[in-house]
């Protein structure tokens, strides 16, 4: 008997990609200490809902559209 976690794990196998085939390899990131306003304006600007946040060449976490509302 085929469950929903089954049949997701099966379509995968079959059909699924690897990330390295639908990543974007050149992210548009934000520095930590980017001001709240270049962030979202960041966001508008490319119409996308989350920017990685960078510290150097280290990922330090992701701001979101929900993080700006908070």
């Amino acid at each position: 008997m085929h469950g929903p976690g089954q049949e997701a794990a099966d379509f995968v196998r079959e059909r699924g990609r690897k990330v390295g085939e639908v990543m974007n390899d050149q992210p548009i990131t934000v520095t930590e200490d980017a001001p709240l306003e270049e962030v979202a304006a960041t966001m508008e600007k490319n119409d996308i809902k989350r920017l990685p946040v960078m510290r150097g060449e280290k990922l330090v976490g992701i701001v979101t559209r929900t993080n700006l509302v908070q």
